[in-house]
């Protein structure tokens, strides 16, 4: 009987040891992005970018951190590590934000057919996502397409996104 009881009060003792490390883990991570975000904010990319890969680390498939890190791999020059984030945060949640993101690094390098793509992938998750439409707007014209500039230009102004008016003023019937 007084062994049972030496094991069974073991056993306790490892499981609430085991969980006292996930919960320091998690504690750990979350240190960690707090810091990388105090960085980033105050546009200290490199020291960013240590903290995030440790709180990652810590909490290896938490999606705001590597949300994080796909914004700070854009400030850094590093976009197809971006492109990679973004799309592991694609398989954790599909977000319009993310495809759209992921259109903005290739239109940035100037490949706006590719930018396009991906786009409209956003647009097919949220319809009405105003940025994707400004974007594509952007795309348009400088694939010297006006009327299809135009169009996005009228969806983005349709949905709220008011900075499109002005293009629409200056470019569009």
């Amino acid at each position: 009987m007084y062994i049972k009881i030496k094991k069974i009060t073991l056993i306790i003792c490892i499981f609430f040891l085991g969980n006292a490390g996930f919960a320091q883990a998690g504690d750990l991570g979350q240190m960690m992005f707090e810091r990388a975000n105090y960085l980033y904010q105050n546009q200290k990319f490199d020291s960013a970018l240590f903290y995030i890969n440790n709180a990652i680390k810590a909490q290896p498939n938490t999606e705001s951190y590597i949300f994080r890190r796909a914004l700070i791999y854009e400030k850094v020059n590093k976009p197809d590590d971006a492109i990679s984030d973004y799309k592991t945060c694609i398989s954790i949640t599909d977000k319009a934000l993310y495809y759209n993101n992921i259109g903005v690094i290739y239109a940035i390098q100037s490949d706006f057919n590719e930018a396009l793509k991906w786009y409209q992938i956003a647009l097919e998750k949220e319809p009405e996502y105003a940025q994707s439409w400004v974007n594509i707007g952007v795309a348009y014209y400088y694939l010297k397409m006006p009327e299809k500039a135009c169009d996005a230009m009228r969806n983005a102004s349709k949905y709220g996104l008011k900075m499109a008016d002005s293009y629409l003023a200056e470019h569009c019937k």
